[in-house]
């Protein structure tokens, strides 16, 4: 038994070389360039919120999931500075505003339908 289990891994060892070796003969796949249609986001396109306010909003998420410092987003504060971030296409800088990148990365995911449940900041 143990020689049937050396052979077999000996075979999957040979065969992974030969398929490693096949896949480096594959082409590399250049990324898409940015154009009107394809803007993806990134932290080098221009923000409407200022260094000051996005700190602000790093300063709060250090303690609170989100920027309406509940335990849910809100249209007040959270849809509304994620909105203003998507109009640009502007990506927080992780370096930089580490936990407002968690969040908005957290929070672009969800659909504007979606958002569109969130409570006003007040309301119950």
């Amino acid at each position: 038994m143990c020689g049937k289990l050396v052979s077999s891994s000996s075979q999957i060892t040979s065969n992974s070389q030969n398929n490693t070796n096949t896949s480096s003969n594959s082409k590399v796949v250049q990324p898409i360039a940015t154009s009107e249609t394809f803007n993806p986001p990134k932290s080098t396109n221009e923000c409407n919120y200022s260094h000051e306010e996005l700190m602000k909003f790093e300063e709060t998420l250090k303690t609170y999931s989100y920027l309406s410092k509940a335990d849910e987003p809100s249209q007040n504060e959270d849809a509304a500075v994620l909105i203003e971030l998507e109009k640009t296409r502007h990506m927080p800088d992780n370096q930089k505003y580490p936990n407002l990148h968690g969040w908005y990365w957290h929070l672009a995911a969800i659909r504007p339908t979606a958002r569109a449940v969130w409570r006003l900041k007040g309301s119950e």
